[in-house]
C-alpha cells in the first residue's frame, strides 16, 4: 500500500562520538537521553557492535536534491509470513551470527522481527507498526551474553514514546518527545528501506529515535549506484545505499519484493550476506496517502 509523504528534514552529523553510535546507534551530539539507557546501549563486547541493524524510528523523509519539499511514497514490497536469511561474517569470512528478519502481522499492525543468535550473544527485536504509514506502535527487545539480560520495552503515544528498560543491576524509564509523522522505530529502518522509491541518485533525510538508547537523531540515505551481487541465496541486481555519516551501506534488491542482500558495516568490519529468502502470502494493497 502507498502512502506519499511531503516533509522537510536535515542530516547534521557534526562530530559524532564514536562510542555513542554503535551499529544502528545514529546518535549526534544534540541527542539527549537515558543515561542508563545510553549505557545498556554501548558496546560491552567487540560482537555488541553488529547488533541493531534495523530501522529508523521517527524518519523523516525527504527528496534534498531538487524540491525540498519533494514528495517520497512509501510502498511496502512485503507480505506476512516473509523471511530473510543473512549470515553476518567478520573481515576474515568466519560467520559470527546468523540473522532472521521477518515479516508478519496480527490482523492490526505489520510485525518486523529481527533475530540473531551468535556463539557468544543472542538479540530479539519486534516492531508493532501501523500496515500502511509504518509508524511504529510499539517496540520490544531482547539482548542476552554473558554479560546478562537485557531487556527493552517501548511504547509510542500522540507526542512521545515511553522506554522501560531492565539492566543487570538497575531499571530506568525514560520519555523521547516525537517530532511530526512519518517516523519509524531504529529497529525497523533496514525494512523501511525496502519500501522507498529508490533509483539512480536517490536521496532521503530520515529522523531516528533510537528505542534502546533514548535518543534521536537523523539520517541521510543516498542511492550510490546500481551493482550486481553473488550471495548464497543468488545472484541480485541492487540499488547500492549509503547511509551517510556511519561507514553502513545496504544492498537492496532492484526487482520486487526488494529484499535485503546485503548489509555492511564498515567500522565493525562486518558483511551480512543473504542466505535464504521465503516470500509471504500475498495479499491485494493498493491506495495513496496525502
Amino acid at each position: 500500500m502507498e502512502k506519499g509523504y511531503d516533509t522537510q528534514g536535515r542530516v547534521d552529523y557534526g562530530q559524532i562520538p564514536e562510542e555513542q553510535r554503535g551499529i544502528n546507534s545514529y546518535a549526534s551530539d544534540n541527542d539527549t537521553g537515558s543515561s542508563c539507557l545510553k549505557r545498556a546501549a554501548k558496546p560491552r563486547s567487540p560482537l555488541y557492535t553488529i547488533l541493531v541493524l534495523a530501522a529508523i524510528m521517527v524518519a523523516m523523509i525527504t527528496y534534498t536534491r531538487g524540491d525540498p519539499r519533494g514528495r517520497v511514497v512509501i510502498t511496502p514490497p512485503w507480505q506476512p509470513g516473509e523471511v530473510s536469511v543473512l549470515e553476518i561474517r567478520d573481515s576474515h569470512g568466519q560467520l559470527i551470527a546468523a540473522w532472521e528478519l521477518r515479516i508478519d502481522s496480527d490482523g492490526k499492525a505489520t510485525l518486523f522481527t529481527s533475530d540473531q543468535h551468535g556463539s557468544t550473544y543472542s538479540e530479539h527485536a519486534m516492531v508493532a507498526a501501523d500496515p500502511d504509514t509504518l509508524v511504529p506502535i510499539r517496540t520490544e527487545l531482547t539482548y542476552e551474553s554473558d554479560h546478562g539480560r537485557i531487556v527493552y520495552a517501548a511504547l509510542y503515544g500522540e507526542d512521545g514514546v515511553s522506554i522501560e528498560a531492565s539492566v543487570p543491576g538497575q531499571n530506568e524509564e525514560s520519555i523521547v518527545e516525537l517530532p511530526d509523522t512519518p517516523y519509524f522505530d531504529n529497529e525497523q529502518f533496514i525494512m523501511v528501506i525496502r519500501a522507498l522509491p529508490l533509483k539512480r541518485n536517490f536521496k532521503a533525510t530520515l529522523k531516528d529515535v533510537i528505542t534502546r538508547a533514548a535518543m534521536k537523531t537523523t539520517i541521510t540515505l543516498n542511492v550510490a549506484k546500481k551493482e550486481k551481487l553473488e550471495v548464497p541465496a543468488g545472484s541480485f541486481e541492487t540499488w547500492k545505499v549509503d547511509l551517510m555519516g556511519t561507514g553502513r551501506t545496504v544492498w537492496i534488491a532492484v526487482p520486487h519484493p526488494h529484499q535485503i542482500v546485503r548489509f555492511e558495516d564498515r567500522k565493525a568490519r562486518t558483511t551480512a550476506d543473504l542466505v535464504q529468502y521465503t516470500p509471504g502470502v500475498e495479499l491485494e494493497t493498493g491506495s495513496e496517502f496525502e
